[in-house]
């Protein structure tokens, strides 16, 4: 299949926000990439739960009831955020305060996170799983795997995969900091979940039932549900984003009821650009209030002085 036409499942999420960033992304040259705070932060975030999750694995196998899961922890987490940290100086110094910073409160979220397996653990000992059994199901099988679909021409990598014995299940981690964000994505996340839910079908040969995602700002997890409709409809948006690569038309820009997503999305200073050439001035100034580039609720330009 033409690299144009492979997908991935961050550009089925970006089809599923806007058909429009999503041709802007996958037939337009991007930008050089740019080390704000927010991405070196989910950087060091994925990095750090990637190999706290190796670690763990070794050492919860020596938990038992008459000690915390905090207790045996303390060793893994100290080495993997001392290396994670150092790392990310290395790389970007001019972050050393923030990234100090936020070390901080990523250690008091590991404590709360560790707390909560803790009784999750307890619960399946309880229920007469053995230990070995219960760090195999509540922790990682595989982390960063590569995936692929030749079925639909999708390929990516899947931040963790769960494996219970019957079942696999794809987790995303999400870092975002804003709710509203994340309301806004919640179709992107849904979509680029399902991509991994049958691409792991696909290599494994194990259902995928379900798929979720961590959001690591509050421990919180949200699990979308892999089920037959479901994934018609997915197949059906990769048919639709591929059309779109093919007629190499790029589609309109949003309608004013979803002018929000505009907003807040990463690549709208291009997409207005683009706009401004095709004479969609009426749009953006709907959009915008004069020169700031503010957002203006309401709709309508300011001109007035």
């Amino acid at each position: 299949m033409q690299s144009s036409l492979a997908l991935t499942p961050t550009n089925m999420a970006a089809m599923a926000y806007c058909p429009r960033l999503f041709f802007i992304n996958k037939t337009m040259p991007q930008h050089g990439f740019i080390s704000n705070l927010p991405t070196v932060q989910g950087n060091v975030e994925h990095e750090a739960w990637r190999l706290l999750a190796e670690a763990f694995d070794v050492a919860w196998r020596e938990w038992s009831p008459a000690t915390t899961l905090s207790a045996i922890s303390q060793d893994s987490i100290n080495g993997t955020l001392s290396h994670v940290f150092n790392l990310s100086l290395e790389n970007h110094p001019s972050h050393a305060l923030d990234l100090k910073k936020y070390m901080q409160d990523l250690t008091y979220r590991l404590d709360l996170w560790l707390a909560i397996q803790e009784k999750n653990m307890l619960k399946l000992l309880h229920e007469g799983f053995s230990i070995d059994h219960i760090v195999s199901v509540m922790l990682p099988w595989k982390t960063e795997e590569k995936v692929f679909s030749n079925k639909f021409g999708l390929y990516g990598r899947v931040d963790a995969i769960y494996n219970d014995g019957i079942y696999i299940i794809p987790e995303d981690i999400k870092t975002h900091q804003s709710k509203f964000k994340t309301l806004l994505q919640k179709d992107s996340h849904k979509t680029q979940l399902l991509c991994y839910c049958i691409m792991l079908e696909e290599n494994f040969d194990i259902p995928a039932p379900e798929a979720r995602i961590f959001y690591t700002q509050d421990l919180s997890y949200e699990t979308f549900k892999a089920n037959v409709d479901e994934k018609i409809q997915l197949i059906e948006k990769i048919t639709t984003a591929r059309e779109l690569i093919e007629r190499a038309e790029i589609p309109p820009m949003l309608p004013k009821e979803d002018a929000a997503k505009c907003r807040h999305c990463y690549a709208r200073e291009q997409c207005f650009k683009l706009a401004r050439e095709q004479g969609e001035i009426e749009w953006i100034d709907r959009l915008l209030q004069g020169s700031d580039q503010r957002f203006d609720l309401f709709g309508g330009a300011n001109h007035a002085n």
